[in-house]
């Protein structure tokens, strides 16, 4: 912490040192010899070598014959695409950035801490060069939620064979060892830490997990991920589902269990309905998110809005809670404390199987509020949740030969032209089935047969 506070003090004298260069430019006797360019999204223009100044009169449209994307005299972005291929990285003494191929252009988001794992003085990633040998006499560390590693005395390296978790013997919340905050571990959310052996209870703020909470996988239901925090060995994901993730300039197939992705499968974006979305993965630029549906979604003390086609949402234009209404709720984002919500109405989210009670002006409902319906006057509605729930007792699932025709038949009853019944299905008579629900639930019994009995 104090080698950073030191540099940022250097940087801070280096730019007062160029605050009159700034202020007197105006006096400036503008010069070109350097051919500096300043450019738009219109073109480029000639550059005083000394000051920001730029001549008017000099203005040229951009030009990109070798189709890069990027101008080929200035490098403006001229397609806001940057591509990254040839390696090249922009870098202080603290990491490194990936640098666009054409332009100066870096994404922050690619940010990673020098490695130097040969000890040669240079990062093994970019040119940056650093300590030749690494020293840990004074006793600076890189701390993380968990704990911290030994951070060397002359750079940012830290030693990663070196980590240890904090320590708080005396409970004031500080590591007695790197003086940073300590985690006060809680375990209530239910996140699991995975190995290929088993997995462990993990933090609900920080990566600390529990090993004396280990346990091994469990997998009864056969997917080939464990029941409970879904790890699976490389070979083992399905990919049946259609989910992507977005990666790189294209998207991958995502795990239909666990969210795992192979990398080494990506495929183009496609947008054949012209929203600017991926159709696929729903990824779109930062500039072509649509806001206009009015969706909100609630960040700390207010909310913000949704992008209308994917979950995307601008922090930046964040704007505090509205409650004109006095309901305790947003008025925009419908967000409330706990304690604020009201289930005094009667409304509740309803399901195939069940009810729970829900807030009378959001869907918040609690935990454990779910119930099974009941339907003691046998007229078909939950008597709690007026919810249309027939038990078909009298259908008789032998009627269908395995899943394939229920759903078939689930299908031919919502949308009989089409799907038409076809082949041995086509003797069922339509009129045997009261409604379509009394074919859903069959359908649902004939998946589940526990969780949805013939009765």
């Amino acid at each position: 912490m104090k080698k950073r506070l030191f540099g940022m003090l250097v940087i801070l004298c280096m730019v007062l040192t160029m605050l009159p260069t700034a202020v007197f430019a105006d006096e400036c006797e503008h010069s070109y010899d350097y051919a500096y360019l300043h450019s738009d999204e219109e073109g480029h223009y000639a550059e005083c070598d000394y000051c920001d100044y730029y001549d008017e009169s000099t203005f040229a449209p951009h030009s990109d014959e070798d189709n890069n994307e990027h101008c080929d005299f200035c490098h403006y972005a001229t397609g806001n695409t940057h591509y990254y291929e040839h390696g090249y990285y922009n870098y202080d003494e603290y990491g490194h950035y990936k640098e666009c191929d054409y332009c100066d252009y870096c994404d922050e988001s690619s940010f990673a801490l020098h490695i130097d794992e040969n000890v040669d003085g240079y990062c093994d990633v970019c040119p940056f060069y650093q300590c030749i040998v690494h020293c840990y006499d004074t006793g600076y560390y890189h701390s993380e939620p968990a704990g911290h590693y030994k951070e060397c005395d002359n750079c940012q390296y830290y030693d990663k064979d070196s980590f240890e978790y904090h320590i708080d013997a005396d409970g004031d919340s500080e590591c007695d060892v790197c003086h940073d905050y300590v985690c006060t571990h809680s375990f209530d959310v239910g996140y699991l830490y995975s190995t290929a052996e088993g997995h462990y209870a993990e933090c609900d703020h920080c990566s600390y997990h529990d090993e004396s909470t280990f346990e091994p996988h469990i997998d009864e239901d056969g997917d080939a991920h464990c029941d409970l925090c879904y790890y699976a060995d490389d070979d083992g994901h399905i990919f049946e589902e259609g989910n992507y993730i977005p990666i790189l300039d294209g998207h991958a197939k995502a795990c239909d269990f666990c969210g795992y992705c192979d990398e080494s499968q990506v495929e183009p974006h496609i947008d054949e309905d012209g929203n600017a979305h991926c159709d696929l993965c729903q990824y779109a630029d930062d500039d072509d998110h649509s806001f206009e549906e009015g969706y909100y979604i609630d960040i700390a003390d207010g909310h913000t809005k949704l992008c209308d086609f994917c979950y995307y949402y601008d922090s930046s234009n964040y704007e505090p809670h509205i409650d004109k209404d006095g309901n305790a709720h947003c008025d925009l984002c419908f967000y409330a404390n706990e304690e604020d919500h009201s289930f005094e109405g009667g409304h509740y989210n309803t399901y195939m199987n069940g009810h729970c009670i829900r807030c009378d002006f959001c869907y918040y409902t609690y935990d454990n509020a779910f119930e099974p319906h009941i339907d003691e006057d046998s007229d078909g509605n939950c008597d709690i949740c007026n919810f249309y729930c027939p038990i078909p007792g009298d259908l008789n699932e032998d009627r269908s030969v395995d899943n394939k025709d229920v759903e078939t038949l689930l299908w031919y009853t919502l949308f009989p032209e089409e799907y038409p019944l076809e082949g041995a299905m086509a003797d069922f008579d339509h009129n045997d089935v009261v409604d379509n629900l009394d074919v859903e639930y069959l359908l649902w019994h004939t998946l589940f047969p526990q969780d949805y009995p013939l009765i």
